[in-house]
């Protein structure tokens, strides 16, 4: 077996894992709030030791800030490098909802920081990236202020659609939130 072959395999099963912890995660949202759930419990639930879970995670809320930056990777970080702003928002939303309670629940936390602020800030650097970088393309002052009021506006809308129980089709969240990216954005990113 060559190196490559075992990083491989060893990545496969790091990601294995760590969605084993989700998975159990995601089986004790079901009766109580993410602040509320102890990692000994996530453990038994998910059938790995202690030293296994702080081996992945920091803590209880770091499995939620994981599986959030897992899903985006394939959608809304990906807006403009090579995912269109529709497409990478309809990915979002029908990723998050696949995992609607643990979501919910996550959302709702008061000992941590919100997953919706976390996940705010992170979708606000990857498209500041795709922009400058990916794109080579400078924002005015205008288009700055456009941009983090987009942001900003975005993450409380994802919020209140989580909170709300993501009762709106993943296709209808993309079409709303396509109203109000500013237009120098969604000309950038197409709709591709």
């Amino acid at each position: 077996m060559t190196i490559l072959q075992v990083e491989v395999r060893v990545m496969g099963t790091q990601h294995e894992t760590r969605m084993r912890i989700v998975d159990g995660t995601r089986a004790l949202l079901s009766t109580c709030d993410v602040d509320k759930i102890k990692v000994v419990s996530i453990c038994e639930a998910s059938g790995v030791s202690r030293a296994t879970f702080y081996r992945y995670f920091y803590d209880v809320i770091d499995v939620a800030y994981w599986l959030w930056d897992e899903l985006n990777a394939e959608s809304l970080y990906r807006m403009g490098n090579p995912l269109g702003w529709r497409e990478a928002h309809i990915r979002q939303f029908q990723y998050i909802s696949n995992y609607r309670l643990f979501f919910e629940r996550s959302f709702s936390t008061r000992d941590f920081i919100p997953v919706s602020v976390y996940g705010g800030a992170k979708i606000r650097l990857a498209l500041l990236k795709n922009i400058a970088d990916v794109k080579g393309y400078q924002m005015t002052e205008r288009e700055r202020m456009e941009f983090e009021y987009y942001v900003c506006g975005c993450t409380y809308m994802f919020a209140k659609w989580v909170k709300d129980g993501m009762k709106q089709a993943p296709e209808d969240m993309a079409d709303l939130f396509g109203w109000y990216i500013p237009p120098f954005l969604k000309e950038l990113c197409g709709e591709y």
